[in-house]
């Protein structure tokens, strides 16, 4: 194995891990998968499932699931339990949350097993979102915190954002608006250091809490920030017209209401149409 190819894997798979898809996609391109051996070609096809779930392709079960059965058969735990979680996170976009939570949580064991503390809280957190969606707000919410101690603890203040981002939504859906706000105005002295991407998430968050608090014109001043409508695309901008929708309907302006989130839908449906964009 060229040592330079091996290198090449290794940065296409922080990346994906830092949700960088089109930088992760690129490095693939230049890397030609029939010269891999089993560990580095199972490696390559991780990162490619993870890229397509990023950017909102996923025709990817019947491969996803024929690599799971290799894995398995060779033996090869860690990877094994990257699939598991890549196949849960998979089940939940479509809507399958009970498959997902049982396929999550075997994910979730074996990087356990191995003492893969970043993938556990990547399963964790991918889990809490699972447990919400069928009830389980305890474990959810229980989970969540458990997956920000940890990075907190190994200095992942990347994955403390995300996760209390995650947290703030979670109580902002149960109508905890003040609780969820408090998370996030937490968050504000480090957001400034985030990709635009997150930024605009961050923003989006703010903006839709403000406006279930009675804030309106706040939150549509809040998600109508330059840097949303001139940068944000994909997910964020589903997510926006989903926002703007909403707060449309909690003024009354219900025409432009019903626009916005057909919009929204439009984008939407493109990428999770049973899942929740928001969540990370």
């Amino acid at each position: 194995m060229d040592y330079t190819v091996k290198s090449k894997l290794e940065l296409a798979n922080n990346f994906v891990k830092e949700k960088r898809a089109e930088e992760a996609q690129l490095i693939l391109k230049s890397i030609d998968i029939n010269t891999l051996d089993f560990d580095h070609r199972a490696l390559y096809l991780l990162i490619h499932f993870e890229i397509k779930l990023l950017i909102g392709n996923y025709d990817i079960k019947g491969d996803l699931l024929n690599l799971i059965e290799l894995l398995k058969e060779n033996n090869s735990v860690v990877k094994f339990a990257k699939a598991k979680y890549l196949f849960g996170w998979l089940l939940s976009i479509q809507g399958n949350h009970i498959e997902a939570r049982e396929v999550l949580f075997e994910s979730y064991l074996n990087f356990k097993r191995h003492d893969d503390i970043p993938n556990q809280s990547r399963a964790l957190n991918r889990l809490a979102y699972v447990q919400f969606q069928i009830g389980a707000f305890d474990d959810a919410i229980n989970n969540l915190n458990q997956c920000i101690a940890i990075n907190k603890e190994i200095g992942r203040i990347d994955n403390v954002l995300t996760y209390t981002r995650n947290l703030a939504l979670i109580q902002f859906r149960m109508g905890n608006y003040s609780h969820a706000d408090v998370l996030l105005k937490e968050l504000e002295p480090s957001v400034e250091k985030e990709s635009d991407n997150a930024k605009c998430h961050h923003l989006l968050i703010v903006g839709i809490i403000n406006a279930f608090k009675g804030f309106t014109n706040k939150a549509l001043a809040i998600i109508n920030d330059p840097l949303i409508i001139e940068t944000a695309f994909g997910r964020e901008k589903a997510i926006y017209y989903e926002y703007l929708g909403l707060i449309y309907n909690l003024e009354g302006k219900f025409e432009k209401a019903i626009e916005a989130l057909k919009t929204g839908i439009r984008f939407s449906s493109k990428m999770a149409p049973e899942g929740d964009l928001a969540y990370r």
